[in-house]
């Protein structure tokens, strides 16, 4: 897929067979090139395939992503009735936690799908 802007930068988007984003080129000659384990995103690199995040999940979820500049994020979750997390605890590289109340935010089709 091609797209172009009013100033005619664009971007060159590449997708697999399952329709999931491989490859991103703008005109600029800046890149990304994005590895999957199935369909979770497992490493994102530059044209130079330099990494720039890696991705690393415990049973389909998020648990950390290293920025490969020392910047860990790690994740950790509290589980509500359904599929899908209560809240999420964020640990930042300098070590402080944040938490992030999901279940508000999680659709009522999703928290309570048809049988």
């Amino acid at each position: 897929m091609h797209a172009k802007d009013d100033q005619s930068h664009s971007a060159e988007y590449h997708y697999n067979a399952n329709g999931i984003l491989t490859d991103a080129t703008l005109s600029s000659g800046h890149a990304r090139h994005y590895n999957y384990d199935g369909d979770l995103m497992i490493a994102i690199a530059d044209e130079n395939q330099n990494v720039l995040v890696r991705n690393s999940y415990v049973n389909h979820w998020l648990v950390q992503q290293d920025f490969g500049n020392g910047e860990i994020y790690s994740y950790g979750y509290t589980s509500s009735d359904g599929p899908y997390a209560a809240s999420a605890t964020v640990t930042l590289p300098d070590g402080t936690r944040t938490i992030v109340e999901a279940a508000s935010s999680v659709p009522q089709a999703r928290k309570h799908p048809p049988h």
